[in-house]
């Protein structure tokens, strides 16, 4: 399911971004990734109410109150996300009266090796600073039909298939040129 080289790379600080800070009811998908962006990418300690618990990599330790008020939703709709992403073998949840354990499942394949370093992150920034140029634009404000976060996550893929596209065209040449 997760082959390599056909995912995107998210940086953590995009939670800190304006385009994903504003105001809005989150959608089902910005709810998903939310949870990939919030879990832990290596193993740590979470704080809830004064007490330490363990947190895994691939792991999340936060209270449904903070994920409802993060998506701006209702408890019993976060409630009912995490069991259609449970049914549907994304995640796994432990809950006790405190806290909800939240574990994406396939995590570690989903991301990229830790050890791969950093020259895809130094892309990821160029990419930013590009793409908060495009955003900053006079047409963007009066032309708008989606939330900025929904408008970066299309750039996103429409860049990521414009990669994927220019490789499969140097394969198809390549091909044709050892015929």
């Amino acid at each position: 399911m997760y082959e390599k080289g056909k995912r995107i790379r998210l940086h953590r600080k995009f939670k800190k971004n304006w385009l994903w800070t504003e105001k809005r009811v989150f959608s089902n998908a910005e709810a998903w990734i939310d949870i990939i962006l919030t879990v832990n990418f290596m193993d740590g300690v979470a704080k809830i109410r004064n007490q330490k618990y363990i947190c895994k990599r691939g792991e999340a330790l936060l209270t449904l109150d903070e994920w409802a008020e993060g998506w701006r939703w209702h408890r019993s709709k976060v409630r009912r996300f995490l069991d259609k992403l449970k049914d549907a073998g994304m995640i796994s949840v432990e809950h006790d009266a405190s806290k909800l354990r939240i574990r994406v499942l396939n995590y570690d394949k989903m991301q990229a090796n830790p050890e791969a370093g950093t020259d895809a992150m130094y892309e990821f920034d160029g990419f930013i600073n590009v793409y908060e140029k495009i955003m900053d634009n006079w047409i963007w404000e009066k032309h708008r039909k989606f939330s900025r976060a929904e408008a970066w996550l299309y750039l996103l893929l429409k860049a990521t298939l414009y990669e994927w596209c220019k490789l499969s065209l140097r394969l198809a040449y390549s091909r044709n040129r050892s015929r």
